[in-house]
């Protein structure tokens, strides 16, 4: 157990906006009474659907972004969501929605969306971590570099990510994080996708006003900064992405350990999340 600042929801919210494509869509949020105290659960828009728990039984990688999966449906870009997790957010929170969700590039607007219905509460949170390390390695290399997860038991009670990415003709740029901090974790859901490829900034640029496309602004486009910028964003928003995955190993509580990243992406933390899961142990 670990005391800490806590955000517990209080009232149910609706998250409004547009999805990827630029269509209407909406995420529900409410402060659900069940059996695990402090689990996230998803289910359908129809309360009829079973609840799932959150958890790396209901993921796949797809596309360069994380989905919750079942029979129901999907709901994709669950990183963009689950890394609100390590703001201590808690209290048997239930996520309503099938489909693409409302989308800004990042996590920003969805907390602050949603900070407002909560109380901050000091309160003994249960911390998970990893009884051994694992690892997922690319088979090519990324960057020039080996390209990998890692996730290694916790020595300090702590969540430590150490995140690496590299560019040919851009350099690499390296940054280690620690959490739990509030300020630096609003700080990682400003951060912004990287546009790729790059060709596509041009076309973006000039369709987005005719197709009523919202998120041009909401992305990273080399073209608009300078190197050492870019490849500061580039971590930050990769440190977002691993936050995602790594909520997924919370449990009712939080998940500490050092994570390294090196060059790596989506398939390689999803498939050392699932590893992980298989010698998690509390703390």
């Amino acid at each position: 157990m670990s005391t800490q600042k806590a955000f517990v929801l209080k009232k149910p919210i609706v998250y409004e906006g547009r999805n990827f494509f630029g269509r209407k869509a909406q995420l529900k949020f409410t402060p659900h009474s069940g059996e695990i105290p402090g689990s996230w659960f998803w289910r359908g828009p129809s309360v009829s659907k079973k609840m799932h728990e959150i958890g790396p039984d209901i993921i796949q990688e797809k596309n360069r972004r994380i989905e919750l999966v079942n029979r129901f449906g999907t709901l994709p870009v669950y990183e963009h969501i689950g890394v609100l997790r390590f703001f201590n957010l808690i209290g048997n929170l239930e996520i309503g929605g099938i489909g693409w969700p409302p989308y800004d590039g990042g996590a920003i607007g969805l907390w602050k969306a949603i900070q407002p219905a909560c109380v901050t509460e000091k309160i003994n949170v249960p911390l998970y971590s990893v009884s051994k390390t694992v690892r997922y390695e690319y088979k090519n290399m990324r960057g020039g570099r080996k390209a990998f997860t890692e996730i290694r038991p916790s020595s300090d009670g702590r969540l430590t990510l150490d995140i690496t990415r590299s560019f040919s003709g851009k350099g690499t740029y390296r940054h280690v994080f620690q959490f739990p901090d509030n300020e630096l974790l609003e700080h990682i859901c400003r951060a912004k996708p990287l546009g790729y490829p790059t060709v596509l900034y041009h076309l973006s640029r000039v369709v987005s006003p005719v197709l009523n496309w919202p998120h041009h602004k909401s992305i990273l486009w080399p073209q608009e900064h300078e190197k050492g910028d870019l490849l500061r964003e580039i971590v930050h928003h990769a440190t977002l992405d691993t936050l995602g995955a790594l909520s997924l190993l919370c449990r009712n509580g939080y998940f500490v350990g050092h994570i390294v990243s090196e060059c790596s992406g989506h398939e390689a933390d999803v498939k050392a999340v699932l590893l992980a899961n298989e010698c998690i142990v509390r703390v």
